[in-house]
C-alpha cells in the first residue's frame, strides 16, 4: 500500500477545550502505525506545544488567507480530515481545493455540505448527514492505553459519583 501524505486540521485550548486534539494525536498514531505520514495544522500555540516533536505541526496565522493558501497547496496532502466541529468558510474552501479527500470528526458548521465525509460520534443528528457519513458511538476514537486496564466491576448500590466533562472545557 502507498504511504500516504494526511492532513490533520484541529484547535484546542481552554475556550474549545482539548478533546479534538487527544482524539487527533491518537487518529496519528494509527496512521503512523501504517507507515503513513501525518502533519497537523492549527491556529493553537498549545496544541502545537502538545503534538508529539515526531509529527510536523503547523501553526497558521490567523486571518492570512495568502499564506495559508501557499502552505496548504506546498503540503499538497493525499487525505484531510477536520478535527474541528467548524472551520472559516475560506479556509475550508482552500483546503478542500488542495484535497479531494476530506474526512470530518462531529463537524455541525453551516458549511458542513461541503465535506463530502463525515463521522458523528457526539452529534449523529446535526453532524454531516448524508450517505458517505457514519453516526454513533461505536466510532469514537480511545486511547489504546484503555485496553491495558483492568475490567471494572460494576456495583449494583454507588458509594459515590464523579461527573467530569472534558479537559478544559469553559
Amino acid at each position: 500500500m502507498k504511504s500516504l501524505k494526511i492532513l490533520i486540521r484541529v484547535d484546542g485550548g481552554h475556550k474549545i477545550g482539548m478533546g479534538h486534539v487527544y482524539r487527533s494525536t491518537n487518529i496519528a498514531e494509527g496512521f503512523r502505525k501504517n507507515k503513513h505520514r501525518v502533519i497537523f495544522l492549527t491556529q493553537s500555540p498549545i496544541v502545537k506545544k502538545m503534538v508529539p516533536k515526531y509529527y510536523k505541526c503547523i501553526l497558521l496565522t490567523k486571518n492570512s488567507v495568502k499564506s495559508e493558501n501557499k502552505i496548504i497547496r506546498k503540503l499538497q496532502p493525499d487525505v484531510l480530515l477536520i478535527d474541528k466541529l467548524r472551520e472559516r468558510t475560506r479556509l475550508l474552501k482552500i483546503l478542500l481545493k488542495a484535497c479531494k479527500k476530506t474526512i470530518a470528526i462531529d463537524y455541525t458548521g453551516d458549511n458542513k455540505n461541503m465535506i463530502t465525509y463525515g463521522i458523528n460520534i457526539h452529534f449523529p443528528q446535526s453532524g454531516i448527514l448524508n450517505e458517505k457519513s457514519v453516526s454513533g458511538l461505536q466510532y469514537a476514537v480511545l486511547n489504546r492505553n484503555f485496553k491495558k486496564t483492568k475490567p471494572i466491576i460494576v456495583k449494583k448500590a454507588a458509594d459515590s459519583i464523579l461527573v467530569i466533562q472534558g479537559g478544559s472545557d469553559t
